[in-house]
Parts: C-alpha cells; structure tokens; sequence
C-alpha cells in the first residue's frame, strides 16, 4: 500500500522525501489509528513545523489523509478506511464507528440533489461504555458532585477554583488510565507550606508548584500537592490560562502517582507525550489564553 502511494505522488510531480515517506508509512501502517499534530512530529522524529505542514498539507489534498476537529484539537487519519467517528462527551475519547452505507451516501446526494460530494464527516456524540460506568446512582447524570466521594480536594486557604471541573477531569483521567474509583487526594497549599513540603521530603529548600505522594494502599494512589500562587504565576508566565495550568499541574500529579516519571531524557519524553495527549484530547491546548 505505502508503495503505491509513493508511485503516485511521485507520478503527480511530488518529491518523495525522507521525512514524506515516513508519514506515509505511519498512516498506511494503521488504518485505524487517529493522531495529532505533535504525535507525527514526534513519530517522523521531524524537527521542521513548516515542512510537516507542507507534508500534510499535500497529503490531505491527494486524498491520502483527511482531517477532523474533536473539541479544538486537529486529528489526522488515513483516508481508505471510510467510517464515522463516535465521541464520548464526557472523557472526550474518539473511536471509529462502522455506518452502513457510509460509501454510498455521495451517490444517494447526487441522484437526490444533483449534488458533487468531495468529501463527508459523519459524527455522533453520547456516553461511552466506560464513562456509563461512572453515571451517578443518586441523580442519574456524569457530570456530577454526588459521584466524585473518592476525589478528596482540601483547600484550607479558601482559595478560588472550579471543584466541578476538577471532579470531571479527574474522572476523565480514570478512565483513560483504566483507574476507576481509586482514591486520591487534592491539596492546594501555600507557596510556604509547599516549600517546607519540599525541603522535608527532597532536602530541595524552594517553592515547586506540584509534589505527589504515593500512598501504596490498593484503593487509593496517593497526593497531589498543588502550589495554588504558583499556578497563577506559572499560567501567567506560560500565557495560557489558569484552568490549563490547574488541569496541567493536576495530569501532571496523576501520572507520578502512577509510576510515570523524568528522570531521564526517554521518561521525560514518554511522559510529556502522555500529557499532552490527555490534555488534547480533552480539549484543552496551550494556546488558551487566560
């Protein structure tokens, strides 16, 4: 297949680069695989923004690869495969949907309508099955309070957040890391308490703006210690928003208290993959501004 797309592109005039034939490689290689713009950037291993658009760009108008939208964020699939999309509301996971009589339906508009149809994104929006695990046994809905009792958020200092957005990303983060209903606290602090945190437990004497704790209990994964006035000061400094920095800081935490960590270049790498990809794929990317 990938072959026959080279003999093609390449027939139309295209230069076959390197860096084009491991796109193409990558798409050809799982039909069903969706990704996004920074997991080609790191899967071509290509260090130029400008030419991975170029690549895409072409790829897209040689109908090889098409494009889709799931909140704000651009995913990219390969274009043989036609299938409709299902994307749950509540955890933002996208999966690939059979729909009979998908590649028939440009032939129905057109002896209907006269119509020239080009192109079709056929979409549907609900509960997954994993999140319908999460649905609340006292009022029936996700997005909810009452089902969040193993989310422990402290906040002595009064500081101002939105308790409902962290219970529902929190949730989200369950069940994309396949965690349902372990416990785990929330702790926002002070830029003092967070530095006597550090210097107890790292002999590191300055503010950080998150720690974690792992408790090893088997229901329960730990602390997440957030630094609430360096969130604020670290949103400011990154200029995004204060509810990305929480969700950062929070996704952040998650993934320590799961075993992920950087201590060296392949770690740090793997986690920040996973990072963006729970970020992006809940919807929310670095350039929301405050």
């Amino acid at each position: 297949m990938p072959h026959k797309i080279e003999r093609s592109l390449q027939g139309k005039g295209y230069r076959l680069t390197a860096s084009r034939k491991k796109l193409i490689e990558i798409f050809t290689s799982n039909i069903e695989e969706h990704y996004d713009f920074d997991n080609l950037m790191q899967l071509t291993g290509e260090g130029n923004i400008s030419t991975m658009y170029n690549n895409l760009e072409v790829l897209i108008n040689e109908k090889i690869v098409k494009e889709f939208y799931v909140g704000s964020t651009k995913f990219f699939e390969y274009n043989g495969n036609i299938h409709g999309h299902f994307i749950c509301t509540t955890c933002h996971q996208f999966y690939n949907v059979d729909v009979p009589g998908l590649n028939c339906l440009d032939v129905l508009i057109k002896n209907k309508y006269n119509y020239l149809v080009h192109d079709s994104k056929i979409e549907f929006f609900g509960c997954c099955n994993q999140c319908k695990e999460l649905k609340c046994h006292v009022c029936k809905n996700i997005d909810c309070k009452h089902n969040a009792t193993h989310i422990n958020i402290v906040n002595q200092y009064e500081y101002q957040f939105d308790e409902i957005e962290i219970n529902g990303y929190v949730k989200y983060l369950e069940v994309c890391m396949k965690q349902l209903g372990k416990e785990l606290s929330i702790v926002f602090v002070s830029n003092d308490k967070i530095q006597e945190l550090n210097q107890e437990f790292r002999n590191i004497n300055k503010v950080t703006d998150v720690l974690t704790f792992v408790d090893g209990q088997q229901n329960y994964l730990g602390d997440i210690i957030i630094c609430y006035p360096q969130m604020l000061i670290q949103a400011k400094e990154y200029n995004h928003s204060i509810k990305r920095e929480l969700l950062f800081l929070i996704t952040h935490g998650y993934l320590h208290l799961l075993g992920y960590d950087h201590l060296d270049e392949k770690e740090e790498k793997e986690m920040n993959i996973m990072q963006e990809k729970l970020l992006a794929e809940y919807g929310v990317n670095r350039d929301e501004k405050l």
